[in-house]
């Protein structure tokens, strides 16, 4: 056979594999005590996240939500239309990846993200979830009328735990904010205060621990979180109806990658159910 010939054969094998996904699907791998079910579920869904694609996927997937994992979250950041990151950013998107280090200690978490949004790195709309065995993922809040985005700015738990900024030392503001009582040194923190005869007293927190252990004392994760499960969110679909975004988008190219990267086995088991199913294996 010819060099064109075997590259035509395989092509030809390629485009069969995806028509019968579970017949070419590698289950060599796959304990033999397992169903031919079971065995069809799990090498769907590894075929779901390895090759994102909707032509294999039934169309309720695209009532998915739609998640962006960690790794992903600077390619969202670029796709979305924001300015490259410039020292300031890079070195608050350092410290919030630093926070994840310790997944235990999810209020320093939260402090970390909650400047990403203050200082404009992170849309306000943008969630954070970490209650999935570690796999972090953002969500964005579906909030199409005016008066409920109101509402969710105006919980107590959002409004203020973005009060907190990292002092910027190239800005004349911060370095007047931020200089503490000896005249002589700044601080690396600070919280804006309240009005007070037309002057505005400020927490000031020198080192970067103190702005945490203030925020961990006087800001809730669970307060966060249940304001964040109560917040509906953006399903692909939603995101097609979304203008322009469509199926041919880069945008929605990665929304698709992204969402079934970060969604857990249980959720992508009724699409692979429905493929097994399809081909007379229960």
């Amino acid at each position: 056979m010819s060099f064109s010939g075997g590259l035509l054969m395989r092509k030809i094998l390629f485009i069969f594999c995806l028509l019968n996904i579970i017949s070419c699907a590698d289950t060599s791998t796959m304990s033999p005590e397992k169903s031919e079910f079971e065995r069809c579920i799990e090498a769907n869904i590894e075929i779901f996240r390895d090759s994102p694609n909707l032509t294999i996927l039934p169309d309720t997937a695209l009532n998915l939500e739609f998640r962006i994992p960690i790794k992903m979250l600077e390619e969202f950041l670029e796709l979305g239309g924001s300015a490259p990151p410039d020292s300031r950013a890079i070195k608050m998107l350092s410290k919030f990846y630093k926070s994840l280090e310790d997944y235990e200690n999810k209020s320093d978490i939260l402090a970390h993200f909650a400047l990403l949004q203050s200082e404009g790195i992170l849309n306000y709309l943008t969630q954070i979830h970490l209650e999935n065995d570690g796999n972090t993922y953002f969500t964005l809040a579906y909030l199409p009328e005016y008066e409920l985005e109101e509402e969710y700015y105006n919980q107590e738990i959002f409004f203020e735990m973005h009060f907190y900024s990292m002092c910027n030392l190239d800005s004349d503001t911060d370095r007047r904010i931020c200089l503490l009582d000896d005249n002589s040194t700044f601080a690396e923190y600070f919280k804006y205060g309240s009005w007070e005869n037309e002057v505005q007293s400020n927490v000031l927190f020198k080192t970067e621990q103190d702005f945490l252990n203030h925020f961990s004392n006087n800001k809730s994760w669970a307060d966060y979180n249940a304001l964040v499960n109560s917040t509906p969110t953006f399903t692909l679909r939603l995101l097609l109806e979304t203008e322009p975004i469509d199926k041919a988008d880069k945008f929605f190219e990665y929304a698709l990658k992204s969402t079934l990267m970060s969604s857990t086995d249980d959720e992508l088991y009724k699409f692979a159910k429905r493929i097994c199913n399809s081909q007379g294996i229960y």
